[in-house]
């Protein structure tokens, strides 16, 4: 079964390698970071939703609850922490985070808040709403003259 014929799986490694930088990497080691990978596909997040959960401090609180300290963290423990969540409340915060870790790469403007548009996909699709230097903005100040 080779990897180029299941998008999925390359996926994972991509994300797996590209957050390996993250700052609860050194809780979980290589092994369950990536089992962690697996079980958030399991839990049916796509590769950005997932490389956004590694990257917050779910990872951290996860890590901090789990049952033996003196070892590293498992996908046990994250999946216990997010299980804790209701649905409607963990779906609202992954798409925060992932919000908040590509803003970045986005352009910036007060006047025009980043949002998820379409989710289910490897890549979001950013939009802003059509801000024209020209138009009055949003706090009554008349626009550039």
């Amino acid at each position: 079964m080779s990897a180029q014929n299941h998008p999925q799986l390359v996926a994972w490694s991509l994300e797996v390698t590209a957050t390996a930088d993250a700052y609860s990497y050194r809780y979980y080691g290589a092994k369950a970071w990536s089992a962690c990978f697996a079980l958030l596909f399991k839990r049916g997040y796509n590769s950005t939703e997932a490389s956004a959960i590694m990257r917050s401090k779910l990872t951290r609180l996860a890590a901090d609850g789990r049952y033996t300290p003196d070892d590293h963290a498992t996908p046990a423990d994250l999946d216990r922490l997010l299980t804790q969540f209701d649905a409607p409340a963990l779906r609202a915060l992954v798409d925060d985070y992932v919000v908040g870790i590509n803003a970045g790469d986005l352009p910036t403007s007060p006047q025009a808040p980043t949002r998820a548009r379409r989710r289910g996909t490897l890549r979001l699709v950013y939009s802003r709403p059509d801000v024209s230097q020209d138009a009055p903005r949003a706090t009554g100040e008349a626009g550039p003259s």
